[in-house]
Order: structure tokens, then C-alpha cells, then sequence
């Protein structure tokens, strides 16, 4: 993958690009393991918020293949358009192909394997796009119109779940590759006297509460399922025994 990404920095692109096709090519690499240490500060973060594409050939190749697409393109601001127009359309479904074994009777909010592959791809090709764009703009958008029906799902309305389920795929993503910083029109603050982040603000806290709401009311019914596959287990097992008997 790392000469396949090496040739396609090399590549002349056709103006008009499948924004499928680009997808698929980041699928085929997997997302970087970030981690940051107590002592590092929100700052240093922030300004070196790209060192792991500078830092890894394969991804160094994939964003220079990404900024050609940009320059290749007819379309203005071809980079932010795409980046925030596919998230949105990811959280409503309409990029979604599971295969007839990874569909659900019942939506609970869970993303299917192609869902999981397509949703960090997407972050990943606004990730590579952070020269020209920020990557915490293009995703809010996309994250707020799928936790903002986590209400309704939680007042038993589960028909939005799948929406609520793949923006905290991207909200999770974008964490992970530390790219989501702000509400989508700037930065979260920090004090640059104490280096500490401030609260966040409250449009942010009410999203983050209603993803609370959902986890929380997944985790409950996961329990609830797994309480009535143990009290069926234990009746079999009980009736078996008086049928022995």
C-alpha cells in the first residue's frame, strides 16, 4: 500500500473525480494510532496536528494525490465542498451498502462493517485535506444533524438510531485522529496562562450530552437482551432437567 500510495502522488487526475473512488482508495489503509501524554499541551497538539501524515510515506503520498485532486478539479473549493457534503450524506444513509448478512431486522444504532470502513475513511480524507480546510468544520455539520435526533430516539423513536450510530462514528473518528477541536466555526478555547482547555461551549456540551443519552440507552438495552438470553438459557435448562427426571 505504501508504493501504491507513492505512485498515486504521482498521478495526473482527470478533472472530474469519483468521490467513491477516492473513498475506496482510503479504506485500504488503516487510521493512525494517536495517543497523547499528560505533559504534551492542547497547543503543541493543535500546531502539529498533521505530523502523522508528514511523518508516514503512505499518507504523505495520499494527501499529495488528494491536494492534485484539488487542483485538478472544476469546482471551487473543491476540498471543504466535498468533505462536508459526503459526511452528511454518510450520516443520512446515502452512502450506505451493507450486504444483505450485515443488515438488521431491528435499527439499533449499531453501523455495519461497510458503515465502520466507509465513516473513517471519510474522516481520514478530511484529515488529508487540512491544508486547505479544517477538518473540525467540515465534520460538525454532519455530527450535529445526527446527534441532534438522539432525543427521539431515546424517546423510544428508534427509526433516527442508524443517524445517531454513524455520526458518532465520525464524532468518535475525528477524536481519535485529534481533529475535532471546535463547534465548526472555531476552535475551542485555551488560556494560554494556565495551557488549559476551557469549557467547551454549550451547544457542544448539549451534543455530547445527547451522545451520553444514546450510549447509555444502547448499553441498557445490549443488557436487557443479554438478562432475557440467560433467563431463556436457564428455563431450557430447567425443563430439560424435569423432562430427565
Amino acid at each position: 500500500t505504501r508504493s501504491f500510495a507513492t505512485i498515486l502522488s504521482c498521478c495526473e487526475p482527470e478533472s472530474t473525480v469519483d468521490v467513491h473512488v477516492v473513498l475506496d482508495v482510503l479504506k485500504m489503509y488503516p487510521l493512525p494510532s494517536l495517543s497523547m501524554t499528560s505533559s504534551q499541551s492542547t497547543i503543541e497538539s493543535s500546531e502539529n496536528e498533521d505530523s502523522w501524515i508528514s511523518k508516514n510515506p503512505s499518507y504523505k503520498g495520499l494527501q499529495l494525490w488528494m491536494q492534485r485532486l484539488e487542483q485538478k478539479s472544476t469546482t471551487k473549493d473543491w476540498g471543504p465542498t466535498v468533505a462536508s457534503t459526503v459526511a452528511t450524506a454518510f450520516v443520512d444513509g446515502l452512502l450506505s451498502s451493507a450486504s444483505s448478512s450485515e443488515l438488521v431486522a431491528e435499527k439499533d444504532g449499531s453501523c455495519s462493517q461497510s458503515e465502520l470502513n466507509t465513516g473513517r475513511s471519510i474522516v481520514m480524507m478530511c484529515a488529508l485535506l487540512q491544508e486547505t480546510s479544517s477538518p473540525s468544520q467540515q465534520l460538525w455539520p454532519a455530527i450535529n444533524k445526527g446527534l441532534s435526533l438522539s432525543p427521539a430516539v431515546v424517546l423510544d423513536n428508534w427509526t433516527q438510531s442508524d443517524r445517531v450510530g454513524r455520526a458518532l462514528l465520525l464524532l468518535e473518528t475525528g477524536c481519535k485522529l485529534q481533529l475535532v477541536s471546535g463547534n465548526g466555526n472555531g476552535d475551542l478555547v485555551v488560556d494560554k496562562s494556565t495551557n488549559q482547555m476551557m469549557p467547551p461551549p454549550s451547544s457542544i456540551e448539549q451534543l455530547l450530552s445527547y451522545a451520553s443519552n444514546f450510549l447509555l440507552l444502547r448499553i441498557k438495552g445490549l443488557l436487557s437482551t443479554e438478562d432475557e438470553s440467560n433467563k431463556w438459557e436457564g428455563s431450557r435448562s430447567g425443563a430439560a432437567k424435569r423432562v430427565t427426571s
